[in-house]
């Protein structure tokens, strides 16, 4: 996962699968975990999802030892305290409806 600060707001970056994909729409709520808080959490929304996937592999090789067809999705954080930095590990977890 990827961020960048812009605006009192956080950019990340991270790629799913097809099958979180099918679920995911713009503007769904998206957890984010930041693992220095300690399993506090901040609430993102889905910014950008791409319409194309890219065979890579997701944490290592897959039961079958293929490559996945992963799908690049951006969630916009709200920071305006600052909290939240650029680098920090941080997990995403999509709410769908």
């Amino acid at each position: 996962m990827n961020a960048h600060v812009e605006n009192l707001a956080i950019k990340l970056t991270v790629h799913v699968d097809e099958t979180e994909r099918t679920r995911m729409r713009l503007g769904d709520d998206v957890k984010v975990f930041i693992d220095a808080a300690h399993k506090q959490h901040v609430i993102g929304k889905v910014i950008f999802i791409s319409p194309k996937g890219a065979l890579k592999y997701k944490n290592g090789e897959t039961k079958e030892g293929k490559a996945r067809l992963m799908y690049e999705v951006k969630i916009e954080i709200s920071n305006p305290s600052d909290f939240l930095k650029v680098d920090l590990p941080a997990g995403a977890i999509v709410e769908t409806k």
